[in-house]
């Protein structure tokens, strides 16, 4: 599986991607807040971070240093392997990980917990009023 830095023409797939996953892994999430904060990512988000992709866009991850801001794989290409093969890239790039994912987001959890990572706190996303883990994976 490739895995390639993100680039400028990258962009408009990558929005997408995360919309349609964030829509899928985010239910309890009014869609509303993920269609008005689109540019945002694409202005904001994505371009502070490091953005990683996998396949013709069909997963990415953005990174800053060691923190895993975005993990995210299209719909349609979920349980092939790309989020593995991302979160793998990632940790053979850093000697430890640190991701926020919403409590209520069980299968991400589930994901993140064979990969290896761990609870190390709980917090609230105040803007969602969502309460949220701390999660983290350090190299053996």
């Amino acid at each position: 599986m490739i895995i390639r830095e993100a680039e400028e023409q990258d962009l408009d797939k990558l929005i997408e991607l995360w919309y349609e996953a964030s829509l899928k892994a985010h239910d309890f999430i009014d869609p509303k807040y993920w269609e008005a904060n689109k540019t945002t990512m694409r202005e904001l988000y994505l371009p502070l971070s490091q953005n990683w992709v996998v396949g013709d866009c069909d997963g990415f991850v953005s990174m800053m240093g060691s923190e895993v801001n975005a993990l995210f794989v299209s719909p349609g290409q979920q349980h092939k392997g790309l989020g593995t093969a991302l979160v793998n890239w990632a940790k053979r790039e850093e000697d430890s990980l640190t991701l926020n994912v919403y409590a209520r987001n069980e299968k991400a959890i589930q994901f993140y917990e064979k990969m290896g990572f761990s609870n190390i706190e709980t917090s609230m996303d105040e803007v969602l009023n969502e309460k949220q883990f701390r999660m983290q994976w350090v190299k053996g």
